[in-house]
């Protein structure tokens, strides 16, 4: 197949609907979904990982397939992705909801060549909520287009109607926690020499706030009464037990055990969260 009349770059870690999205504008279609079908594809081929979908749009794209590969989201089975080689439960990460930095965003949109603005695939994970590079809080935004649907992310970003000033000002200072930079360096294929790079992602991910939960707001608090703030405070210190290995474990283990009275004690109430 020929490349197409106008390409635009392979942003880092971005993922396949996101360049799709990004082609289809700079060569005159707003659908994504429309240029796909063009294509020979579908835009939930692209956004599930099929493979020959990816290879034809690697091809009209004028990028390795390699290079495409590397901010992939892959579906493995109804409850299962594989994000960037992770495996990644589907509770585990975000796929509808418009979750992005600002400040990449705004880089994006002010740039000629972009073709718009690009999807991180970092951006899928809940426990990530703030942004490596710019060191600024995701954003996360509740509108949906049934139109478009949820792999669109260029053209749901310009259904924002939003100037570059006025997307920056969504963002909010953030420095980033041990547990998101340890999922973002990770997602990047970075080994990081612990005992984490030997458990699921979406393990790690979880765990730690959970953990983080118990410690912190204590056995009867619940996850989905928690803030985002809250959560990630937990993440953040649950990631600082996890990485303390076995002892760190212990030592809150002892602590649940010692407030239950007993050294053996499998009460439910006893664990809260964490028990579940």
């Amino acid at each position: 197949m020929p490349l197409l009349p106008i390409l635009v770059p392979l942003m880092p870690g971005e993922t396949p609907a996101s360049f799709a999205s990004r082609l289809a504008w700079a060569n005159g279609l707003s659908f994504a979904s429309e240029f796909c079908t063009d294509q020979g594809f579908t835009l939930q081929a692209i956004a599930d990982g099929d493979e020959r979908a990816l290879s034809i749009l690697a091809r009209v794209g004028g990028v390795e397939l390699a290079q495409l590969m590397c901010g992939v989201v892959c579906k493995v089975s109804t409850g299962q992705y594989r994000l960037v080689g992770q495996l990644v439960e589907k509770r585990w990460i975000t796929r509808r909801r418009l979750r992005f930095c600002p400040e990449c965003v705004a880089d994006d949109v002010t740039t000629d060549t972009a073709g718009g603005a690009a999807q991180r695939c970092a951006w899928h994970v809940p426990s990530i909520r703030t942004c490596q590079h710019h060191q600024v809080r995701l954003y996360d935004d509740n509108s949906y287009s049934h139109s478009r649907g949820p792999h669109d992310f260029a053209g749901r970003i310009r259904d924002l109607n939003l100037g570059a000033d006025q997307v920056r000002e969504l963002g909010a200072w953030q420095v980033p926690t041990g547990l998101e930079d340890y999922l973002t360096r990770r997602l990047a294929g970075e080994k990081q020499g612990t005992w984490l790079d030997n458990i699921g992602f979406g393990a790690v991910a979880l765990g730690a706030e959970i953990f983080g939960v118990v410690d912190l707001f204590g056995v009867d608090a619940k996850l989905k009464h928690l803030s985002d703030n809250e959560k990630r405070r937990a993440g953040a210190w649950g990631f600082e037990l996890l990485s303390e290995g076995e002892e760190g474990l212990f030592r809150l283990l002892r602590r649940l055990h010692r407030e239950a009275g007993s050294p053996i004690s499998l009460s439910r109430r006893n664990y809260g969260c964490l028990f579940n």
